[in-house]
């Protein structure tokens, strides 16, 4: 992200112009104020002193922009983000620096942990620092979780036989102790998550692996709700009851 300004115009100007231009020439959908209000952000925080600026408001503003891009659009089966222009996507674009849009395959309008984190580097503090190592680790590519296995464009299967789950589950609870009033609900959002996968009935892995991961994630998390559903799961794979499903990922 080096480049925010050309031929002298501001992102909120750039977006503006190529938006009113493109709606007088093919009436494509106008776009929602949560987007503006991100670009308008994104050029406040780098007019402030580092101790003034919150990257954490502007990561707040990028997922509401996001959702507003994934939001159907009145009387079409269409999401706002297939219905934009080629030149609207690339002004839109243009205008969210840090948000990864894409709907090839799958359609995606989120904050890109990576750019995020080159963010928290130049302008934040550690505990931004230490919530966007952490998400980047958590998720290497957009939208896409560590602990999935990729199987086609639009999903996978769980690695519940990995210790995947215990790692990352450790590092947000260890964000969450470092600092306590930090992104309280994003980081309860990924607890909640990981708890939830941990559930599934269907596993890449076979039942020996999986046992073996949840025993793990048992020692390290003893006393959470989520370890006691964990510990029957174990029961059922142990007397051969079990209702899951092994070895997704086999062809």
């Amino acid at each position: 992200m080096k480049v925010y300004f050309q031929f002298g115009l501001s992102l909120s100007m750039l977006l503006n112009t190529a938006l009113e231009v493109n709606a007088q020439s093919d009436g494509t959908p106008v776009l929602p104020k949560e987007i503006e209000e991100y670009t308008l952000e994104f050029e406040r925080i780098q007019s402030l002193d580092r101790l003034e600026r919150n990257i954490e408001v502007l990561y707040r503003k990028g997922i509401v922009a996001g959702k507003s891009l994934l939001s159907p659009v009145e009387i079409s089966d269409l999401y706002l983000l297939e219905r934009l222009s080629q030149e609207q996507l690339r002004a839109v674009s243009r205008a969210l620096p840090g948000i990864f849009l894409t709907r090839e395959e799958v359609l995606q309008a989120r904050p890109d942990a990576k750019s995020y984190l080159e963010f928290a580097l130049k302008w934040g503090g550690r505990a931004d620092i230490a919530y966007f190592s952490t998400l980047q680790i958590a998720y290497p590519s957009p939208g896409w979780p560590l602990y999935i296995e990729p199987q086609t464009d639009y999903g996978g299967c769980r690695r519940l036989g990995s210790f995947v789950f215990s790692e990352l589950y450790g590092m947000w609870r260890a964000f969450q102790s470092r600092f306590p009033d930090r992104y309280k609900q994003e980081v309860g959002e990924e607890l909640a998550d990981l708890e939830e996968n941990l559930l599934h009935p269907g596993a890449c892995e076979g039942p020996r692996e999986v046992a073996e991961a949840y025993r793990e994630f048992i020692r390290s998390f003893p006393d959470e709700p989520v370890s006691n559903e964990i510990r029957l799961r174990i029961s059922e794979i142990e007397n051969g009851t079990s209702n899951l499903r092994f070895n997704l990922s086999l062809p």
